[in-house]
């Protein structure tokens, strides 16, 4: 018996695809050409058994080897029928040259018939599997596949028309987002398993969408227990959880940069800041003191960088604090890590930053920032001797810090009357340079993008799941895991904007829960 058809019976086949995938792959560094990566593709074990179809047929004309990677190349695209595959083929007639037909295109119904008709189920089984293991493998690399994400509004189609490949467009973006989370997911599942990473995903949404503890939530689903969910996301180190969410937000960011390169090319606003996760239970690890509010002064609290430009409020990173003695360095490790992927332009704090270590830190950076001020004393006093005046501006103001380690650092300071209450005044203070009262109003202004870091919070509470859990894992799985579907709803209404309206969308023209819906609802081969 064939080896390769004896393979496909038994689970050590896999082995010699991933080889070959990868052999494939390794020219590769950021985004995979679908085309050119099969093309490379070594499917000489496969050949006997594609040519042993045809050993009675004196009279095809096509390759199998060619047509077999027509067929991988179908599935790793997401198209639906063979005639969306003759489609693109013909419109690109380079990728016909790289698949290995020399002569002519097959016809739909040659290629329809190849894969329905021709071919065994062996065979079919060993294609399947060459596009699956291809797509896990680049999402686990974090190679991008250049899947059609492209600006292509045409006001010239009816409306019907346009609706139907809007439809479609959002169906298939779903599908490829939801096939790289299912895959970047930090839970491995033995091959025997009942249930599969998707069955785990659907439960989390499910959860997500009806603010849910996972006991509820899987007696609603209906399909596996909480105590199976449970049980992975006990098992998964802290460490390892973050790094997992690292590479999906990574992987989400650099889809965005590939559709719109030109705005992350420019210097970017930002803000920082901690968001508290309120707790009930006994003091534990990670469990902080807090404001009391809502009947408890204990927090899990997590610390996160976000851009804040209108319809691109990507989180960059989030992580949690162990204790607030660390705040600093998690602060630093955020804004280094912000550094590597975007130019930061300003970066906006609120009042809990108003600190002397956070301005060395943003100094030491080289970085613009405009932070709300505390009223301190010395803040106060600025602004008893300066009653007659609508906006306050002092310059090379000194922060002094008198307990250990004492220290001090000069800053602009600008107080400016208080957008609401008209009887009250907002303080900042700021690294740039404030050299007249309009300028000191257009900060002020321009801070209020900080608020955009807020609404950040607010919709990835509508992605995250409730939990009692006092185990760690779990709570940072479920913050890290809102941040990341935020992250991918943020993208599929970028690309759905600048698709069909040919702009970034002011306000999503996908809501949060029906991006959820159409998620659980996507089903992954």
């Amino acid at each position: 018996m064939n080896s390769m058809c004896m393979y496909c019976r038994f689970i050590p086949y896999e082995k010699r695809i991933e080889e070959i995938v990868s052999n494939a792959l390794k020219d590769f560094n950021s985004e995979v050409n679908l085309t050119e990566f099969v093309s490379k593709l070594d499917l000489s074990s496969l050949e006997p058994l594609l040519l042993r179809e045809y050993e009675n047929d004196f009279h095809f004309r096509f390759n199998p080897v060619s047509m077999a990677k027509a067929i991988i190349l179908k599935k790793l695209k997401g198209m639906k029928s063979f005639e969306e595959l003759y489609d693109y083929l013909e419109s690109h007639p380079d990728e016909v040259k790289l698949l290995g037909f020399n002569s002519r295109l097959p016809s739909r119904r040659t290629l329809s018939y190849f894969y329905n008709e021709r071919i065994s189920v062996d065979v079919k089984r060993i294609i399947d599997a060459f596009a699956r293991i291809s797509r896990e493998m680049m999402f686990k690399k974090g190679l991008i596949p250049d899947v059609d994400l492209s600006y292509q509004h045409d006001d010239n189609v009816s409306e019907r028309t346009l609706r139907r490949r809007k439809r479609r467009y959002i169906e298939n973006l779903i599908k490829f987002l939801k096939e790289n989370l299912i895959h970047q997911l930090p839970i491995e599942l033995k091959r025997n398993s009942v249930y599969t990473k998707e069955d785990l995903l659907n439960l989390l949404l499910h959860m997500a969408i009806t603010n849910d503890f996972a006991e509820n939530g899987s007696r609603t689903f209906g399909r596996l227990s909480s105590d199976t969910l449970l049980y992975h996301l006990r098992k998964l180190r802290v460490e390892e959880v973050i790094e997992s969410f690292d590479r999906i937000i990574d992987w989400t960011y650099n889809i965005a940069r590939r559709v719109i390169p030109e705005f992350f090319d420019m210097k970017l606003d930002v803000a920082i800041d901690v968001t508290d996760w309120l707790y009930y239970g006994e003091w534990d690890d990670y469990v902080i003191g807090t404001q009391p509010k809502r009947g408890t002064h204990k927090a899990y609290k997590f610390m996160t960088i976000c851009i804040v430009e209108n319809g691109i409020r990507f989180t960059l990173k989030a992580l949690p604090l162990k204790t607030m003695s660390e705040r600093y360095r998690v602060f630093e490790e955020l804004l280094r890590f912000a550094l590597e992927r975007i130019k930061i332009n300003r970066i906006y704090l609120d009042r809990g930053f108003y600190d002397l270590e956070y301005i060395r830190i943003l100094r030491r950076l080289g970085l613009n920032f405009i932070i709300q001020a505390q009223k301190s004393i010395g803040i106060r006093k600025v602004i008893d001797e300066n009653k007659d005046k609508k906006v306050i501006i002092v310059k090379d103001y000194e922060i002094v810090r008198k307990r250990k380690p004492v220290g001090r650092e000069r800053v602009n300071l600008f107080i400016v009357p208080h957008r609401v209450n008209k009887d009250d005044v907002s303080c900042f203070v700021t690294n740039l340079d404030v050299d007249c009262e309009s300028k000191a109003l257009e900060y002020a202004e321009l801070f209020r993008k900080r608020w955009g870091i807020e609404t950040s919070f607010r919709v990835e509470g509508d992605f995250r799941p409730r939990t009692t859990s006092r185990n760690i894992s779990v709570r940072v799985f479920y913050f890290l895991f809102s941040v990341a579907m935020y992250n991918l709803w943020i993208l599929l209404n970028l690309c759905v904007g600048l698709r069909f309206k040919g702009k970034i969308p002011e306000k999503p023209i996908i809501t949060a829960k029906m991006f959820i819906t159409e998620m659980i609802n996507e089903k992954i081969s």
